[in-house]
């Protein structure tokens, strides 16, 4: 039972750090902004410069794929006829504790189609593994439990794109502008553990890419929806815009303290927040995550976009649909569109997200399901004593 008499002096004590800290925060904004308009004025120097000391940098940096004072405003020519897909998933995970070691993920499947009465699509789609064995490498050491919580995750963003790639075969058929939304980002950080073997994690990306190239095979632009990003990348730009020292080398002139640190900590929407109009996007920037080294024409690039109500939100594309203008403005304006019709947040993905999502009796049912069959094939059935307590107590 939590003690109230004895936590209200702390929180006290938190409030008064929080106060400090804000305050502080508001001064980096402000230098932050001021080193921005710096950086427009010499904004082929600083992307030179980033080029030249790409691999010199300790910590993600946004490198510039257009000008930095290229604002953009909503687009005006809009389609009157366009379809949005998207996907979400959710999981079972398994426990030792009950019936069966296995575990279950159940994808949210959207399609809307606005402008032509088409019915939408809501559906979703449950996939249930058990001893699968599409992931196992040349050094069985080096595999990952095939039921970790982490190897789920990733099983689970792989079903998400493979029913994705799906989606938009039927958005392509309906004939109009389509756009395909997920979830966060783009980026793979799940397969980047260095405990697992190199070939598994290639094994992943090698899946996931290839869903990638059948999107862009179909023709639908496909992004990446973040809100409340917590990325830095463009804060990280504008401290290479101060950095003191001719040549950039964090490791050996920086090694006790930074000379750029005077605007960090901040988050890349604090900046977007004081530049960005409602509907306007910002300039397109590259990800220089190491890992975006494999992924061919799909390297990740991203802008921020001001979706309203105080939201600015990281859209991420892959480097095809920088390259189409025409995939370009559909994202700039679906993706605002969305939000508004979702009254803060993208309507298809957070109905993707309510197929998607297990409830406690959608649980206890699975399990039941489960139970019966297994009885049906004369399997003993049984719950570990901490389980049955669990549901029982002690009368």
């Amino acid at each position: 039972m939590l003690d109230f008499t004895k936590l209200s002096p702390k929180i006290s004590n938190i409030s008064l750090e929080l106060a400090r800290e804000s305050e502080l925060s508001n001064q980096r904004l402000l230098r932050a902004l001021e080193i921005w308009q710096e950086a427009e004025l010499h904004d082929q120097e600083l992307s030179e410069r980033v080029a030249l000391y790409i691999d010199k940098f300790p910590w993600m940096i946004a490198r510039p794929i257009e000008f930095l004072n290229q604002i953009k405003a909503l687009p005006e020519n809009t389609p009157e006829k366009f379809t949005v897909v998207a996907t979400d998933g959710s999981q079972i995970s398994p426990s030792h504790h009950e019936i069966a070691l296995c575990y279950l993920i159940n994808v949210g499947l959207i399609m809307y189609t606005y402008g032509t009465g088409e019915p939408p699509l809501q559906t979703s789609e449950p996939f249930i593994y058990d001893s699968e064995k599409d992931f196992y490498t040349s050094d069985p050491k080096k595999t990952p439990a095939l039921h970790s919580e982490e190897v789920i995750s990733i099983k689970r963003m792989l079903a998400e794109t493979g029913e994705l790639v799906k989606l938009c075969r039927q958005a392509k058929e309906r004939g109009h502008p389509a756009i395909a939304m997920v979830d966060g980002t783009l980026i793979t950080w799940s397969i980047t553990n260095q405990m697992w073997s190199q070939e598994f994690q290639e094994q992943i990306l090698e899946k996931f890419l290839s869903f990638l190239d059948e999107i862009k095979e179909i023709g639908v632009p496909v992004c990446g929806y973040i809100s409340n990003s917590r990325r830095n990348d463009v804060v990280n730009l504008l401290r290479v815009q101060i950095c003191p020292h001719k040549e950039i080398d964090c490791e050996n002139l920086c090694a006790k303290k930074e000379d750029c640190d005077e605007i960090v900590p901040l988050y890349d929407r604090n900046i977007w927040q004081n530049l960005l109009k409602e509907g306007e996007r910002s300039p397109i920037f590259a990800s220089t995550a190491k890992i975006i080294e494999k992924y061919k024409d799909h390297q990740v690039c991203f802008f921020y976009l001001n979706v309203g109500r105080g939201e600015i939100a990281r859209i991420e594309i892959p480097r095809w649909v920088v390259d189409n203008e025409d995939h370009l403005q559909l994202i700039h304006f679906m993706a605002y569109d969305q939000v508004q019709k979702g009254l803060g947040y993208p309507i298809s993905i957070q109905e993707a997200h309510n197929r998607a999502v297990i409830r406690g009796s959608d649980r206890a049912q699975f399990y039941s399901m489960l139970s019966r069959k297994m009885i049906d094939g004369q399997m003993t059935v049984a719950l570990s004593n901490k389980e049955l307590r669990k549901r029982g107590g002690i009368a």
